[in-house]
């Protein structure tokens, strides 16, 4: 036996089902992604866009390096 074979025995699993469970993994817990940031709360985006109103969210946009 080779030490994939050895491997993939040990963990119950076999090359050409790996796939198939990643596949379902996939349709039943999603991709594995952090959630973007929620958006700013309108009451600190409208002040925010009152200073500066050329830019999409005002002062609360982060400096550029």
């Amino acid at each position: 036996m080779t030490g994939r074979a050895i491997a993939t025995a040990s963990v119950g699993s076999s090359a050409p089902t790996g796939l198939t469970q990643a596949e379902r993994r996939l349709a039943r817990y999603g991709r594995n992604e952090v959630a973007p940031p929620p958006p700013a709360p309108i009451h600190q985006r409208v002040p925010a866009q009152l200073r500066d109103p050329l830019s999409p969210q005002g002062a609360l946009s982060r400096p550029s390096s």
